[in-house]
């Protein structure tokens, strides 16, 4: 253990122990769970078609006979700005000059370490806001708050209506198989994709988790709920996210929340859920280019980092900016689950 002088008395030496961090939590679910697809794009924006197919029941005719047409395809063109997300800072003499480095007992601060430090703080904003948005796309809204593109409603945007199921759990005479039943039909209907629907998966608020869990047909089930075939489950993030399959479809609450506090999955009485698929391309993010002269031509990149020196060795200034936009191009798959109390 390293030894310091004492803050109170410079002849007086005391026992330095170990730095106390306190930093935000990580909240990453969505991305751990591959919800989401990337696409780097080579503008700051996205075009894509939108197309129907059609298909029907061939009937019989006489042998000769040819009368019946296929029908066509519809398709729809939609384009989308990418907002921007910069963020900077800045390093002065004064952050490093005559410092010692937090942390140790009388090691002097660095350039080098206190860069590193600013980096990491940066880096760490934009995982932040990407989950934040990526959350705000599941519920169907555009994450753009200060308005600078004017898309805001996944479901205005392609025509949808959000289908909501309430599964009323101090209701016992309510069978909740049938609400996941029911939940899991409206998905397969709608999935339309040409993909394989490999799982549902429930993004649950606290309260909704915890009324899930309490109700009297799911809470055996859930105390001998057996997870050792799920390393998620069992790993150092059991902590962060609680887990259970039943009727073949996952619940995961979802504690997450920005620093000041606000859930990502906003939390009301009695708490709610969004239940939607995993393995469909519906839900991306779309990245753009830097707004720098070498990223003319390339496609986006997660994010971007530059740092620049002055020539008077006063200031070190740190930019970057991630550019993207969070898309659930089929709205329509998620499912908002309540619960009456």
């Amino acid at each position: 253990m390293a030894i310091t002088h004492s803050f109170e008395n410079a002849y007086t030496i005391v026992d330095y122990t170990e730095e106390l961090m306190l930093v935000p939590n990580m909240w990453n679910l969505v991305e751990q769970e591959g919800i989401f697809s990337s696409e780097g794009v080579g503008t700051n924006v996205v075009v894509f078609d939108k197309t129907e197919t059609t298909a029907q029941v061939v009937v019989d005719k006489p042998y000769g006979e040819r009368s019946t047409f296929g029908g066509n395809e519809q398709t729809g063109l939609y384009s989308y700005a990418i907002p921007t997300f910069p963020l900077d800072d800045d390093i002065t003499v004064g952050d490093v000059y005559g410092l010692r480095r937090v942390g140790t007992a009388d090691m002097r601060e660095s350039v080098e370490n206190v860069v590193a430090k600013k980096v990491t703080q940066i880096r760490r904003s934009h995982a932040i806001t990407a989950e934040y948005a990526r959350c705000q796309a599941i519920q169907g809204l555009v994450y753009a708050p200060n308005g600078t593109i004017p898309t805001t409603n996944w479901y205005t945007e392609f025509g949808q209506t959000q289908t909501t199921i309430n599964f009323d759990f101090a209701n016992t005479a309510i069978d909740q198989r049938a609400n996941v039943q029911e939940v899991v039909a409206h998905i397969q209907d709608s999935f339309h994709s040409g993909g394989v629907l490999e799982e549902i998966i429930f993004f649950c608020t606290p309260n909704w988790f915890a009324a899930l869990i309490s109700n009297a047909q799911i809470e055996a089930a859930y105390t001998y709920y057996s997870s050792t075939q799920e390393p998620l489950r069992n790993d150092l993030r059991f902590g962060m996210y609680r887990r259970f399959t039943w009727q073949g479809v996952t619940f995961i609450e979802y504690r997450g929340a920005k620093p000041d506090g606000t859930p990502y999955f906003p939390e009301v009485t009695g708490g709610q859920a969004w239940a939607l698929p995993r393995g469909s391309d519906s839900f991306m993010t779309y990245y753009a280019p830097a707004y720098r002269f070498d990223s003319i031509g390339s496609d986006g990149a997660e994010s971007y980092m530059w740092t620049y020196e002055d020539q008077r060795q006063s200031v070190i200034e740190i930019q970057s900016e991630s550019n993207f936009l969070c898309m659930s191009k089929r709205p329509e798959l998620v499912v908002l689950c309540t619960n009456t109390v």
